[in-house]
């Protein structure tokens, strides 16, 4: 298992694809302005901005649409980072993190908080 701090150092100012790893279909886009703030974009919904929080070897995410935080487990395998839920909504979805590039998100319109 990797670590919260490895996946953010790599992450911070980049963007990533998430993708179900059960079905091949994409979930969504996350861009990382900082190591505590980031911008989602579900494939089903608006931009947002969403809080990171480091629990343990956890971590979660504050978005205004959910009441609890979605926190996920983070692994490297070779070259491929890839997230585990840790939250019973989830079930024990696992995501790869793909298409990681050095941009911010276009979203269609300014996210929402």
């Amino acid at each position: 298992m990797a670590t919260p701090d490895s996946f953010l150092d790599f992450i911070v100012g980049r963007t990533g694809t998430f993708v179900a790893r059960s079905s091949g279909r994409v979930v969504g886009e996350e861009y990382y302005i900082d190591r505590n703030t980031v911008i989602w974009d579900p494939v089903d919904g608006p931009c947002t901005f969403g809080v990171v929080e480091q629990r343990g070897n956890q971590l979660c995410f504050h978005y205004p649409f959910r009441e609890t935080p979605a926190c996920w487990w983070v692994f490297r395998d070779a070259d491929t980072w890839m997230v585990r839920s840790a939250s019973r909504v989830f079930g024990a979805e696992i995501q790869d993190v793909t298409d990681v590039r050095d941009a911010p998100l276009s979203c269609d319109a300014a996210p929402t908080s």
